[in-house]
């Protein structure tokens, strides 16, 4: 298990605790900002927060998803997403290692177009040297 901060852009919602082997949420440690975290999960309802998660990975209906599991050697596509921060091409949460000094300007899809600063988006990866990192979100292969 492993701690991540749920962030709006650079504002902190939640500190939230991942499985990082299935790539879940498991639990939410506490409600930082009610402001900057999912409406569903507002007013008192942080176990929505598990929901909107799992429904943010990509569809285990996807055609090619079993490829690109086995590719990014990842069991689940909540691994997947974690691997990718939990970043989305359509809004701006995202998930942030606790402890880690990332900025949403250094990862955002729509600030930096994939391919751009290390981002891969379609290997599901952030590349380990834009930030100096080791930890796994994991695995992460140097480039």
């Amino acid at each position: 298990m492993v701690k991540y901060l749920l962030k709006h852009k650079n504002d902190i919602g939640a500190e939230v605790l991942f499985n990082e082997e299935k790539g879940s949420l498991e639990e939410v440690l506490s409600i930082q900002n009610e402001t900057f975290i999912p409406i569903c999960s507002q007013n008192g309802h942080s176990d929505n927060l598990k929901m909107w998660w799992h429904n943010r990975a990509v569809p285990r209906s996807r055609s090619d998803i079993r490829h690109l599991l086995d590719k990014e050697k990842v069991q689940t596509t909540q691994s997947l997403l974690l691997n990718n921060l939990g970043l989305s091409m359509t809004d701006a949460f995202w998930v942030c290692p606790l402890g880690h000094d990332i900025k949403w300007e250094d990862v955002s899809f729509q600030l930096n177009p994939p391919n751009e600063k290390g981002i891969e988006i379609t290997r599901g990866r952030i590349s380990s040297e834009l930030y100096g990192i080791s930890h796994q979100w994991h695995q992460l292969e140097e480039n």
